[in-house]
């Protein structure tokens, strides 16, 4: 980094020289406070706005001047360095085509360089330039012809780095040449007090677009626009973060460019490339591709270069690449060769020494390298018999849904035989009903024509005169009228009439029927390997969703029939053929009941009652929504502590479903609880006690929840609309995906102790959950 560089970039352009307490202008532009005050002062006496000498922006009035505080550090900071040589004699290391008297010489680099090569070459602090010099030698250890980067406390000798891991100095307490140096002399400013003075104090880094408060302090654009970000989202006023000085409203940033200039002429980002490759550093006249690049030097070089380049053992040559500044240590500007195995960090050899990790466990980067390969072939191997597990479980997957897939078209099978048959025989049952009742109606017509016959005689009887043809045929007629009609009654009364209420449907035999064929389906279902719940299950879901097709087409008999009791045994089967009966005979009129889920929860609402102040009530009731602020009702034993609610019905007893809708934000839970659940502390959440259990969805994944323990869903809901199902008297609680066809989810078998409310849970943002039964 050149002293003149430096002293240029600090220097006022009104007075030339360096910045005697520098102020900037609302333009960016940096001028001496008195060198500014005057230029303004000699404007106001020609009559003219105020303005800025190098851009020429005008004023309405005077801008109020600030001391630019990390310019003026740095003014002041700075010392002047001797004037340069011009490096007689010593030619450019670079200028292989005709030689070029040097202007400088790294001492990092070994070689000389003449004007043009010095503008390309590396402007990082370890790369030292010094006046021209062919004696690079001696600042190389003898023994071991490195770099002397080291000074030994206890000889007062300068060393390098092999002296003090495995030569004369081993063990010995050394520090870093530029430290010694430090205490001997007064020095001018080093690039790493630069740096310091050209990094914000926000992240820490060389500044990118400064600019300048009001007050003074500099701050990348970036940085200080996050930070007042924050502030307002926490409403403060916006405020430096140095001085803690606070503006009513935001400031107008503006670019200070004269320090911008100073970050990118002596802290410049990675040079661009044209796209086409990387080119070589030191061919400053055309663009020619590099063929190699050293790490040391951080340049990169073509061939021709590469050959004039210094063999010392320390300059490693690699593949040309742009990313060289991320290969050495940022504390100590040398290569990263050691791997901190205590840390687990990439190190130099001044961090082993010197540095933060002295006394600690290291080893070379190539051996650290070889271990992390092992680990990361052991890795793939293990990941790729991951793989290879879980393409068999597809397969087996894929296996398993074929025989659910021939399991199933049986039971459809099954079923449409046994509907079939069960048709059948109701048709049979109806044709001989219609023949007895035809016969029946065939006595009716022939008592009626007696009837009327006799209605006829009478009549005569009454309008003849004789009263012995009255009496004596009258009595004729009364003998052979009760004959007929104790006759006709026996036959009406004593068999026909009784025939309509014991013989519309052999309600015993059209039940064996059925049985046998569900008997059928479970012994089927067995066969497959499905045990005789999950086929009780399986055959609930199917009557829920072919409720329609298994309705007999002859309609249910009306319930105005007698059924007569019959003389079976009292065997279960003859309980469960009673059973299936009963079920036959019900007529399911309302729509709040279902023939397998049981009666539906009407009139189901939320008790605001017991309504956490964390969410809100809506929709009479049916609606429960997250509160992210809390609400003002009344603190009473009853009420939830957090997110939670009841419903305002409780089921002591029967079988009962309600449908629920839940939001695609947030987090929810829905299912049941007692009445006597704690109401506060997470303990009380829905689904983390003994008495609630519940179904969990969090982050589009859904778990089943009691007594805190956790079961995932094998199947993961596509739709979040849910139905709770329970049957109190058997202690099972089930849950429902609602798509077509219904979807079990899962089923907790329990005895319940207490009626049973519903229960809802909710958080975060645009949480809710809906009844919508």
């Amino acid at each position: 980094m050149a002293t003149a560089g430096i002293r240029d970039k600090l220097s006022c352009s009104i007075c030339r020289d360096i910045y005697t307490d520098p102020v900037t202008l609302p333009c960016g532009h940096t001028f001496c406070r008195g060198c500014i005050g005057r230029t303004w002062d000699w404007q106001k006496s020609i009559g003219e706005d105020p303005s800025c000498p190098e851009c020429r922006e005008r004023y309405r009035r005077q801008p109020e001047l600030k001391r630019n505080l990390r310019l003026s550090n740095i003014a002041e900071r700075f010392l002047s360095t001797p004037p340069e040589h011009d490096g007689t004699g010593i030619y450019c290391t670079y200028c292989i085509h005709f030689p070029v008297l040097a202007a400088k010489s790294c001492l990092l680099c070994e070689a000389s360089l003449c004007d043009g090569h010095v503008r390309v070459h590396s402007k990082s602090a370890e790369h030292v330039l010094t006046e021209p010099t062919a004696n690079l030698g001696n600042r190389k250890c003898s023994a071991h012809n490195e770099p002397l980067k080291y000074h030994c406390c206890e000889d007062g000798a300068p060393v390098c780095a092999s002296c003090c891991l495995a030569g004369g100095h081993r063990g010995h307490r050394v520090e870093l040449l530029s430290e010694a140096s430090e205490k001997k002399k007064e020095k001018p400013m080093a690039a790493a007090n630069l740096r310091d003075e050209l990094s914000c104090s926000i992240c820490k880094d060389i500044y990118t677009d400064p600019v300048t408060l009001p007050c003074g302090h500099n701050f990348c654009w970036g940085c200080i626009e996050r930070t007042w970000d924050w502030q307002e989202g926490i409403e403060e006023d916006p405020s430096c973060p140095e001085c803690r000085e606070r503006y009513r409203r935001r400031p107008e940033l503006k670019k200070d460019l004269t320090l911008g200039t100073l970050v990118e002429q002596f802290f410049p980002s990675n040079q661009g490339q044209d796209g086409m490759g990387i080119f070589c550093t030191y061919c400053i006249n055309s663009s020619v591709p590099a063929a190699q690049s050293c790490l040391l030097c951080e340049a990169s070089l073509c061939n021709d270069h590469v050959r004039v380049h210094s063999k010392s053992a320390e300059h490693v040559l690699t593949e040309p690449t742009t990313n060289l500044g991320n290969r050495k240590c940022s504390a100590h500007n040398e290569p990263l060769k050691y791997h901190c195995c205590e840390d687990g960090a990439c190190i130099c050899v001044s961090c082993c020494l010197a540095g933060g990790h002295r006394g600690h466990r290291v080893e070379l980067l190539s051996e650290a390298s070889e271990k992390k390969k092992e680990k990361l072939r052991n890795l793939v191997k293990k990941w790729t018999s991951e793989i290879a597990d879980i393409e068999n479980m597809q397969k087996r997957a894929a296996n398993h849904t074929d025989q659910a897939a021939a399991l199933f078209g049986d039971i459809r099978e099954w079923l449409e035989a046994l509907k079939k048959r069960v048709l059948s025989e109701i048709s049979r049952h109806e044709e001989q009903f219609s023949l007895r009742i035809s016969e029946f109606i065939q006595q009716l017509e022939k008592k009626k024509s007696h009837l009327s016959r006799e209605i006829h005689h009478t009549e005569k009887l009454l309008h003849t005169d004789d009263p012995l043809m009255i009496v004596r045929g009258e009595s004729d007629r009364a003998e052979l009228s009760d004959s007929e009609e104790d006759d006709d009654e026996e036959d009406v009364e004593g068999g026909n009439y009784k025939f309509i209420y014991e013989n519309v449907l052999d309600i015993d035999y059209i039940s064996e029927i059925f049985l046998t064929g569900l008997n059928g389906f479970v012994n089927g279902a067995k066969r497959w390997g499905i045990n005789g719940e999950e086929a009780t299950d399986m055959l609930g879901d199917i009557m829920a969703r072919n409720e329609a097709e298994l309705e007999f087409s002859a309609g249910a008999p009306s319930p105005v029939y007698q059924i007569p009791e019959t003389n079976r045994d009292s065997q279960p089967a003859a309980q469960q053929n009673q059973q299936l009966k009963h079920k036959l005979m019900q007529r399911f009129p309302r729509r709040n009941i279902d023939p397998y889920y049981g009666k539906e929860a009407v009139g189901m609402s939320v008790d605001i009652n017991t309504a956490s102040n964390q969410v809100s009530v809506l929709e009479e009731g049916k609606l429960v929504t997250y509160s992210a602020t809390r609400l003002r009702r009344p603190q009473t034993p009853q009420r939830f502590q957090d997110f939670q609610a009841l419903s305002t019905r409780s089921f002591p007893s029967g079988r009962h479903y309600w449908d629920m809708e839940g939001g695609e934000n947030g987090g929810w839970r829905v299912g049941v609880a007692y009445p006597s659940i704690e109401r506060g502390g997470a303990q009380s959440y829905t689904g983390n006690n003994d008495k609630s259990w519940a179904l969990w969805r969090w982050d589009n994944n859904y778990t089943v929840i009691h007594n805190k323990e956790e079961t995932k869903l094998r199947c993961q809901p596509e739709h979040r609309k849910i139905r709770i199902f329970f049957d109190y008297e058997a202690g099972r609680l089930s849950f429902y995906e609602l798509i077509r066809p219904i979807r079990h989810l899962h089923t907790f078998t329990v005895t319940f102790t207490e009626p049973l409310h519903a229960a809802f849970c909710v958080w975060g943002d645009n949480a809710w959950v809906r009844i919508i039964s």
